[in-house]
């Protein structure tokens, strides 16, 4: 489903992290992995890093998902962003960014990152 698209996924919790990216690259993405927003703010800027869509966490210590979403959008305006949390704050959904509710299952997720990516975004 993914056709090799590149994902940017970040999440503090570890496991939550390695179940994105365990069925996200199960479903034909390649995914970049960082543990903190200022790691994954650094992959984005390095020269022919080519990423197609974020997927990030709402709450994560130094540097929330929305906060990060917002310096994404800076870099690269049309950057397709999904936000994943336990919680649905009143503005998900707001602007352009995606929103899905924890807990997901694979079909959600990988349903979810492939909307991303489709020309009618």
């Amino acid at each position: 489903m993914g056709t090799n698209a590149r994902v940017l996924v970040i999440d503090d919790d570890r496991m939550v992290r390695q179940y994105m990216q365990t069925v996200l690259q199960r479903n034909d993405f390649e995914v970049m992995a960082p543990p903190t927003a200022a790691e994954a703010l650094s992959v984005i800027d390095q020269p022919g890093s080519k990423i197609d869509a974020v997927v990030s966490d709402v709450d994560m210590p130094g540097m929330d998902g929305f906060t990060f979403a917002r310096a994404v959008m800076s870099r690269f305006p049309k950057m397709p962003i999904l936000i994943v949390s336990g919680t649905y704050p009143e503005y998900a959904g707001a602007s352009r960014i995606a929103f899905l509710q924890k807990p997901f299952g694979p079909a959600d997720l990988t349903r979810a990152v492939g909307g991303l990516l489709t020309p009618s975004r």
